[in-house]
């Protein structure tokens, strides 16, 4: 992902000072997660500091082009907030979605977890490609999710693993 320069000053009054990553990373965190923010938050997820994209990463309020500039972010702990997001559940598509499969278990975990809550992502087609992650957890994640398509469920019934089958037999409950 390539990040573009970026200066971040506090001014009060006549005065003024340049942030650094840290301080603006702190700043991310504590401002409130709506609206008002969202240019903000958009600007600052072209930070050159990974701390600062996932602090951005975490917010709610992020509008379609954050979330696809995130969404290609290198760093895991950047996807990993993002995958959190409810906007990230609101704009991710398939392709992107796969790719977070590939790169990393926790996101794949998350992923299966919360498979229902993706708006625009083709659920059967993902809860397809978990059903045969080689990770028991992760099907377990799966298994336990009551936004999991039935048809996954009975397929995970019959899991290797007792504790993806008995949670999938719950599930279908």
């Amino acid at each position: 992902m390539k990040t573009e320069e970026l200066s971040v000053k506090l001014i009060i009054g006549p005065l003024s000072v340049d942030l650094g990553a840290e301080v603006v990373c702190n700043i991310v965190d504590n401002l409130e997660d709506n609206d008002f923010y969202m240019e903000f938050f958009a600007e600052l997820a072209k930070s050159p500091s990974y701390r600062v994209r996932a602090a951005v990463a975490s917010k709610d309020s992020l509008d379609r082009d954050t979330v696809d500039r995130l969404a290609n972010d290198s760093e895991v702990e950047v996807l990993r907030n993002l995958i959190r997001s409810r906007a990230a559940h609101a704009n991710l598509g398939d392709e992107q979605l796969i790719g977070f499969l590939e790169k990393d278990a926790e996101l794949a975990a998350w992923i299966a977890a919360d498979i229902g809550s993706f708006e625009v992502a083709n659920t059967q087609k993902l809860a397809e490609l978990l059903l045969n992650n080689p990770d028991p957890a992760i099907r377990y994640r799966l298994a336990s999710n009551s936004g999991t398509p039935k048809s996954i469920l009975r397929k995970l019934t019959k899991d290797a693993d007792p504790s993806v089958a008995n949670a999938a037999k719950d599930s279908i409950r």
